[in-house]
């Protein structure tokens, strides 16, 4: 049976990697979504995206060593990542349709 130092050990080192590796994938998912959804000219949008992936990626640090366990980190991460994703990916289906996505 594992001591509790060394479990806390392991669970501070996978949220440093949580915080580390996954941060910057949802940071700039979370980013390229503002730059897509802004109602303003794609420059000017792309600029607001571009800008807002650091305070995001620094935000996005902080909670993840706020979880409880490296699991609710990396799920949470995983989580936001997604949904981010999945917005950008529906903003430009219905701007370009979506048989364009589609190859036809």
């Amino acid at each position: 049976m594992p001591n509790n130092s060394n479990v806390q050990l392991r669970n501070f080192a996978a949220r440093s990697l949580a915080a580390t590796l996954g941060t910057i994938p949802v940071a700039l998912a979370l980013g390229a979504a503002l730059a897509l959804t802004l109602p303003l000219p794609a420059s000017m949008g792309l600029t607001i995206g571009a800008y807002a992936v650091f305070p995001i990626w620094v935000a996005a640090a902080c909670c993840t060593f706020l979880a409880e366990s490296a699991t609710r980190a990396w799920v949470s991460l995983i989580c936001v990542a997604g949904l981010a994703s999945l917005l950008s990916f529906s903003v430009l289906a219905l701007e370009h349709g979506v048989g364009h996505w589609l190859g036809g």
